[in-house]
């Protein structure tokens, strides 16, 4: 069954290269801004929704119904919340958006997770997976700083 899902991924995505490749995610760094390229997560498991379909938000994310029903009742408010602390340093906030822990700024845990899987759905309206995958960090920014203000669910 693995096998089958990464020969179908590798047909779909053949420039993908798991030891080289990152892609765009909701993510952080300690280093001056919120948004960072990192890891494979928001990216990567939309693809596998492309690549296997079938599957519900709770279960590529792997969050609750109650965890995807708290995050969809504040959705635009944490896209905006969002948008406001991308260019905190503060390492709280980190945790706050992408931490499976509970935090005192009012964030449901890893909700990240949720609006950078919902913001790249969007973006692959308008633009190819692969070319979301070989964005700069500035591409990212500047595309998150756009689209998170007008995201809906």
């Amino acid at each position: 069954m693995i096998q089958d899902g990464r020969s179908a991924f590798k047909q779909q995505f053949p420039r993908f290269d798991p030891q080289a490749d990152y892609y765009l995610t909701v993510s952080f760094s300690f280093n001056g801004k919120v948004v960072d390229v990192q890891g494979r997560n928001v990216l990567a498991a939309y693809a596998s929704a492309l690549v296997v379909p079938g599957y519900r938000l709770s279960q590529c994310l792997g969050f609750s119904a109650n965890q995807m029903n708290e995050i969809a009742d504040h959705f635009s408010e944490l896209c905006g919340r969002l948008a406001e602390e991308m260019s905190s340093t503060d390492p709280s906030m980190k945790r706050a958006f992408l931490g499976v822990e509970e935090n005192d700024l009012g964030i449901p845990p890893a909700c990240g997770y949720y609006l950078g899987f919902i913001l790249v759905q969007r973006l692959a309206e308008q633009y190819c997976v692969e070319e979301l995958a070989d964005w700069k960090i500035d591409c990212v920014y500047q595309e998150m700083q756009n689209a998170l203000p007008l995201l809906k669910l």
